[in-house]
This record gives structure tokens, C-alpha cells and sequence, in this order.
């Protein structure tokens, strides 16, 4: 099940000016939080995990999440400038899809964004801490598209099942339609479905049906039986499981909750 991304709190965010050879072991047995790194000038050498290393340069980014561990060493010929926003988040899990090291098509645009989080964090002006978590979310936003640009080729030969999921998640209909409608085996289908959008086509599909009884149900219209109906479940009972496991709670509690 994909994750919500809920940023709790901004814990840091600077710009940070490491002098030519200097060795930072703060990370060396776990970060506690999330990180996110613009590189601006110079370069740096991680020591991920005790295992692989790689050395970040001007215009990449780092995301650092908080079950690695690592040393950063600095070269010598140049200081390493970098802009830094430590972060924590309600599902630790649910910036997955973010690689380790990213150089962005988009450069400019998210060094920008950074910049302005970095200076209003910074300012600590009035009403500082919602204008920050504003533009993290932008930034992390960005980061996503950017992402999401690697898929893209892939995006389009399943836009056909994701369409159909779209239009017909609430309607019964047998799975081995969707590879058929993107002209694929079943295990290509499901192993492209699962890379791209990182949960299978069913999960996907529960989703799209709970976020409609969401809807029904703060609507104040229908009754839980009502919305099982028409999202699909025969069962209200087998209904009310499928809820809690994506929400967190039953449909009654979920609509006294939120009413």
C-alpha cells in the first residue's frame, strides 16, 4: 500500500560550507531523520553503510532516508557547498520512491525552491514554520516528478489499464483484462505495473474504491452497507476490512471521526 506523505515536522535547513577535506561521521551509525541534500559547488565521498560509496557533485541531489548510516568525506581541492533540510514524516516509508542520488532535468527550478526554504527558514519570520513546510512539500513534489520522468515511456503503455481502473475500479471485472487492454503477458504486466507505480494493479485499484466510499461516506448521504454496495463489496463485512486496512479505522469510525 502506498504511503501518504505526511511531513510532521522540518527539524533543519540551511546552507552549510564544508572546508576542503573535512570528514563528517555524525550519520556513521544511523540518521534519526529524513534529508534531503542539493549539492551547489565542490564534491563529497559517502560511505554508505560500510558496503558502496559514490561521490555527489554540483547539481545533484541526495535523498537520505533515516535507515541509512554513512561517513561524508570532503576532497581536498575545493569546499563542498550543499543545502541541507533534515525532516520527519508521519510514514517514514513514504518517500521510497526517491533514489539515493538524483541529478535532476529540472535542476534550476528545484535549486530554486530549496533556496527560497533555505532563506525563509532561515529568516524566521512571522508565520516561518508554515511558508517552510509549504515549499518542502513543493520540493519534495518536484523530486517525485522528476521520477516519475524516468517512467514515463512505461507510464504510457499501461495508461490503457490505469484509464480503465480509473473509469471502472467499482465495476466487477476479471484482472487478466488490464494486460490485455496494454497487449501484455500477465507477468510483464504486473512486473511494469509494480515498478512504476510501486503497488500492484489490485492494491491500486483498492485504493480508487476506498477513496470513493471516503467520499460517500462524508457525505453524510449513505449508510456503510449503502457504500459497500456501490463501491463494489457484496459484503459489508469483507467492505469494513478493505477500509481498515487502507484507512487505519472502520467506515463508522472514519465517517463519526471526520463529521
Amino acid at each position: 500500500m502506498v504511503k501518504e506523505i505526511v511531513v510532521s515536522e522540518i527539524i533543519l535547513c540551511h546552507k552549510f560550507v564544508s572546508p576542503p577535506g573535512w570528514i563528517s561521521e555524525e550519520y556513521k551509525n544511523s540518521r534519526q531523520r529524513h534529508g534531503i541534500v542539493y549539492v551547489l559547488e565542490g564534491r563529497a565521498h559517502y560511505q554508505m553503510n560500510g558496503t558502496h560509496s559514490f561521490t555527489t557533485k554540483a547539481g545533484e541531489v541526495l535523498y537520505l532516508s533515516p535507515d541509512t548510516s554513512y561517513v561524508t568525506s570532503c576532497y581536498d581541492d575545493s569546499p563542498f557547498v550543499h543545502m541541507t533540510v533534515n525532516f520527519q514524516l508521519t510514514f517514514p516509508a513514504a518517500l521510497s520512491a526517491l533514489p539515493l542520488c538524483l541529478t535532476p532535468v529540472n535542476g534550476q527550478k528545484i535549486c530554486q525552491i530549496f533556496m527560497r526554504l533555505v532563506n525563509v527558514w532561515g529568516k524566521r519570520s512571522a508565520h516561518y514554520r508554515v511558508l517552510s513546510m509549504s515549499l518542502l512539500y513543493e520540493l519534495i513534489g518536484a523530486l517525485l516528478r522528476e521520477t516519475d520522468c524516468e517512467h514515463d515511456s512505461y507510464r504510457k503503455k499501461l495508461n490503457p489499464a490505469v484509464e480503465y481502473l480509473e473509469a471502472h475500479c467499482c465495476e466487477p471485472f476479471p484482472e487478466s483484462a488490464l494486460p490485455q487492454l496494454c497487449g501484455m503477458s500477465e507477468t510483464y504486466f504486473r512486473r511494469l505495473f509494480k515498478r512504476v507505480y510501486k503497488e500492484s494493479a489490485s492494491s491500486y485499484r483498492s485504493r480508487l474504491r476506498i477513496g470513493k466510499a471516503c467520499d460517500m461516506l462524508l457525505s453524510g448521504m449513505y449508510t456503510v452497507t449503502e457504500v459497500a454496495e456501490v463501491c463494489g463489496y457484496e459484503d459489508p463485512a469483507y467492505f469494513s476490512r478493505a477500509f481498515k486496512k487502507i484507512m487505519g479505522k472502520s467506515p463508522s469510525r472514519y465517517k463519526t471521526a471526520n463529521n
